[in-house]
């Protein structure tokens, strides 16, 4: 045998068969096989189109030739759609001369098709003046799709064997070539994103999404939330349904329903009545059977109007108010402020704070430093007590009352001695009053206790009172409280005739 690659090599039988070579006779055929990309087959541009040839004379008793080429890949061209698969019409390394072609067929996987069934499966076969054209659409039911993972993100490609005969006769004679070539085709990797669809109704609670897309060979194999990694079971024992879909175009997809109160779910609020629930996750997925892994990451977002605030009462007796807290749905996530102080644990201390999981309540003295006196009587004393949550982190104010009540309060009494005592009151209406600088009508008489809110003075009735008596009739005294020029208080003190005496 001699082998031309394109220089001659000449091989005994062995020697063909030690190379990978089988050569075979028949009464009117030659036969020999040849696996592709061996040092005796040679690359030959035909038409534009790279060749890989085999050319072999066997000698025995009368020397015989063979002649075989087959494309390479630079033959093929792709599109996201479609595999053009390009021959040349006229095999230069097959024939001289002029030929046309008689036959011409297609097939897949060595099995030859007719018309109806390539149009059934979106087949053509075509010529042009230079080559033969076998269009393939990408994805067609005779090939396969396999999946691959470079850099951890999803490709795939496509491989289909289609098979070419032709049948070509040289002009005037009766000499005939007969082609066949079956040529496996493998598209390159195409990219295939992971589809997400987020099928959440926030109204419902739950998060549901479908991670589509995948071919057969691709499992789930676990998903990392904020609080770790979950296999597909472990997700499952927790209520976090995991579940494969198959469909009928081959493909695959998993999905997800998680509620919104899971552990694995983060809950934010964007304002105090709003609360934007989110659940980041990725997904870890294995390419069987070669074991590639990749992964895919989701976040997914929903808002709800679902904030329920604290709820703030209150109610008063003789000596203080109490105020009543009732948590939201939020639980204690907020400061409280009595009067324009925070409420620490000493205060708490001091106001009596009682607390359990749904509420608290205070219970704050009427004359606390915090509460604020709007009006006074000679009978009563009408109090504020202010009540402001809030959110710290934002600021934001969650819930307000102002509780004013009426509490009794005797600003002026006798005493049989002949003393009188009177309490002067820092009105909330009067800010800049001093009580220590209160005076009586005599601006001798100042106040014997005084502090920030109160003044307390007492005297001599017979001192300050200036009598008119009357024969049967009340004998009655005015009081006067005053700083500098204002007047600060003003009480009537009546006695009868008897107790004068």
């Amino acid at each position: 045998m001699t082998f031309f690659t394109p220089e001659p090599v000449v091989m005994v039988p062995r020697e063909a068969e030690q190379a990978g070579y089988s050569a075979m006779t028949t009464s009117n055929r030659l036969i020999m096989r040849s696996p592709y990309n061996t040092p005796e087959t040679f690359s030959e541009d035909v038409a534009g189109i790279p060749m890989e040839v085999f050319k072999v004379s066997v000698y025995n008793k009368a020397e015989s030739g063979l002649e075989v080429a087959s494309p390479l890949l630079g033959g093929v061209l792709f599109t996201e759609s479609v595999i053009s698969w390009y021959i040349p019409r006229r095999m230069t390394p097959l024939m001289d001369g002029t030929f046309r072609i008689v036959e011409m067929h297609m097939g897949i996987n060595g099995q030859r098709l007719d018309r109806s069934q390539m149009a059934a499966r979106g087949y053509t076969l075509s010529t042009t003046d230079f080559h033969i054209v076998a269009e393939i659409p990408v994805g067609s039911p005779d090939g396969y799709y396999k999946s691959h993972a470079p850099e951890y993100q999803y490709y795939v490609t496509y491989t289909v064997e289609p098979m070419l005969e032709v049948l070509w006769r040289a002009d005037g004679t009766q000499d005939d070539i007969k082609y066949k070539v079956l040529f496996p085709i493998t598209t390159p990797l195409m990219p295939r994103p992971p589809h997400v669809e987020d099928y959440t109704v926030p109204e419902d609670g739950v998060f549901s999404v479908m991670l589509g897309g995948f071919f057969h060979d691709v499992e789930l194999k676990n998903i990392t939330f904020v609080t770790g990694v979950l296999t597909v079971e472990e997700s499952n024992a927790r209520g976090l349904i995991v579940q494969e879909h198959i469909y009928t175009n081959g493909t695959k997809g998993f999905s997800l329903q998680v509620s919104f109160d899971a552990d694995v779910v983060l809950k934010t609020n964007p304002d105090p009545l709003i609360t934007t629930y989110s659940l980041p996750l990725t997904v870890g997925l294995i390419i069987l059977p070669d074991g590639t892994s990749f992964a895919h990451e989701v976040t997914l977002q929903a808002s709800l109007q679902d904030v329920v605030l604290p709820a703030l009462t209150g109610t008063c007796d003789q000596k203080h108010f109490y105020v009543r807290v009732k948590y939201g749905s939020q639980d204690r996530n907020f400061e409280t402020a009595v009067g324009m102080r925070q409420l620490t644990p000493d205060l708490a201390k001091a106001y009596k704070l009682q607390e359990n999981r749904t509420h608290l309540i205070l219970r704050v003295p009427y004359n606390a430093q915090d509460s604020n006196f709007e009006l006074v009587s000679s009978v009563s004393i009408q109090a504020r007590l202010d009540i402001v949550l809030w959110e710290p982190n934002n600021q934001w104010v969650l819930g307000d009352l102002s509780l004013a009540c009426s509490f009794p309060l005797m600003t002026t009494k006798c005493y049989p001695n002949g003393t009188i005592t009177a309490v002067a009151v820092k009105l909330e209406s009067v800010p800049s009053l001093v009580p220590s600088q209160l005076t009586l009508k005599d601006r001798s008489c100042r106040p014997v206790f005084s502090n920030d809110r109160f003044a307390h003075f007492s005297f001599s009735r017979k001192s300050l009172i200036q009598r008119q008596v009357v024969e049967g009739s009340p004998i009655s005294s005015s009081l006067t409280i005053s700083l500098s020029e204002s007047i600060v208080l003003k009480a009537e003190l009546k006695s009868t005739k008897r107790s004068l005496a």
